[in-house]
């Protein structure tokens, strides 16, 4: 008897349900499988830092597991429609009798645990899946009349509600070492040299939990008053270790908890604000679940589908380079180019950008975000564009529309983050970065001016959603 843990989008060995499910029912007998799909990644629009930290952490949780005396399997198949046999390989070889999984929640990822599952009924294997990338399950919680939530304030009082009516009970299950202990692992030699985002974004548990407990212990506090300001590091930069699922979202909030004296909403501002940022988590992940639509690259308020989008590759080449006129864009967008990540207030202004002041299809940007981003993640990405191309859940209304010259203002008003990622403009002054009129007087010849207007280019954007 022997069981078989598939790994996912859940590259830890804490707080993990099927690990702890495996190694509790088969002790001593548990073997670990990850199997990459690079046509699928491609296809999915991963890009390369989304697959080099996938990597990584997968090199990381392979130790771990060592340490755990666990094997872990690493196999690659191109695609999704190959993962059936390949795990039924894997079973056989093991002579497992159970395969455990995270649940995964995506369209694309659900049909493929559902092959997996009929491969495995031929042979009477079983197939245990458990709940894990949310704090509350997808349908746990709804209306009065039992449908989702699609506006958040609401999803956030029943989320809340629930999560206190339970006393916060979710339990952190850790997998306890098997048979003699620790087996022999030797760090593969890949040959090549560390990336430049190793550093920026180091793989495994025990960086993901050092910069949580950094976080917690230094801007956690003043996050509700900090965060908004992308030149401050007043983040806790956990997003790539979400995404990938080296912390468990229930790891953050009980740790959230712990340092709020268990107050989720009315307690320290600055947690409590940090807090209801998992909630936001849960709700697009629900949104997946209930609309499948949207993971399926159609906007969730299907009357948006008559916006005539722009055409102008121009528009968008200038704006995935940094070279959009406006320097809070343009700084936003370098920074993503440099780290493989963006702050939250950055990217909510350059997908209004995007979708408003240039008026190209949202889904473009949402690409783009896909293939550059370390914390690519579908439910969270497609949630922020379309709630900034106002198509989506809960959306800002067409008519509210960034400026980013008034961004700018406010998030940056010294200009310290223009001024380091946009050198063209580290000689001009503050005030200037800000105004469209000064900043015409005082550009420098290597810097673009503003590829658009932004009040027309506002009008412009109304006219189109009131269709």
């Amino acid at each position: 008897m022997a069981g078989l843990v598939w790994f996912r989008s859940d590259l830890r060995v804490a707080d993990n349900p099927a690990l702890d499910a495996a190694v509790s029912q088969f002790p001593g007998a548990v073997t670990a499988l990850f199997v990459e799909t690079p046509k699928q990644w491609t296809q999915h629009d991963w890009g390369p830092p989304k697959i080099d930290f996938v990597k990584r952490s997968v090199l990381a949780l392979e130790q771990r597991l060592a340490e755990c005396g666990i094997a872990l399997r690493r196999e690659v198949v191109p695609d999704f429609e190959a993962v059936p046999g390949c795990v039924m390989r894997i079973v056989m070889e093991t002579a497992s009798n159970v395969v455990y999984v995270n649940r995964e929640l995506e369209v694309n990822e659900r049909r493929r645990d559902r092959a997996v599952l009929r491969v495995l009924n031929q042979d009477s294997i079983g197939f245990c899946e458990h709940d894990d990338q949310t704090i509350l399950p997808p349908g746990s919680i709804g209306t009065k009349t039992g449908d989702p939530y699609s506006v958040f304030s609401a999803f956030f009082r029943s989320w809340a509600r629930e999560l206190e009516a339970r006393g916060f009970d979710l339990p952190l299950p850790v997998p306890s070492v098997q048979g003699d202990g620790p087996i022999p692992w030797d760090s593969p030699a890949s040959g090549a040299k560390p990336g430049r985002l190793d550093s920026l974004w180091p793989a495994g548990e025990v960086a993901a939990e050092t910069r949580l407990e950094d976080f917690l212990a230094t801007s956690a506090r003043y996050y509700h008053q900090r965060r908004d300001e992308p030149s401050l590091e007043a983040t806790s930069s956990l997003s790539p270790y979400l995404a990938a699922g080296v912390l468990s979202v229930r790891t953050l909030l009980h740790r959230g908890l712990e340092a709020s004296d268990g107050e989720l909403v009315h307690g320290d501002p600055g947690l409590t604000t940090w807090l209801k940022q998992l909630a936001w988590r849960d709700f697009y992940r629900h949104v997946v679940v209930a609309f499948s639509r949207v993971s399926m690259n159609r906007p969730f308020k299907l009357a948006t589908e008559r916006i005539e989008w722009n055409e102008d590759p121009e528009g968008l080449e200038a704006w995935k380079r940094g070279q959009t006129g406006f320097p809070l864009i343009d700084a936003a967008m370098r920074s993503l180019a440099a780290q493989g990540w963006m702050h939250n207030r950055l990217r909510m202004v350059v997908a209004s950008f995007l979708a408003k002041d240039l008026l190209l299809d949202w889904r473009l940007g949402e690409q783009f975000f896909m293939q550059n981003l370390v914390d690519a993640d579908l439910a969270n990405n497609n949630g922020g564009w379309q709630w900034a191309a106002s198509t989506g859940t809960d959306a800002v209304p067409y008519f509210r529309i960034f400026s980013p010259w008034r961004q700018s203002q406010r998030f940056d008003a010294e200009g310290l983050f223009i001024h380091r990622w946009v050198p063209e403009l580290r000689e001009v002054p503050a005030p200037a970065l800000h105004n469209p009129k000064r900043l015409a007087k005082v550009r420098p010849d290597s810097y673009p001016s503003p590829i658009v207007d932004h009040r027309a280019a506002r009008q412009r954007a109304i006219e189109a959603f009131k269709g």
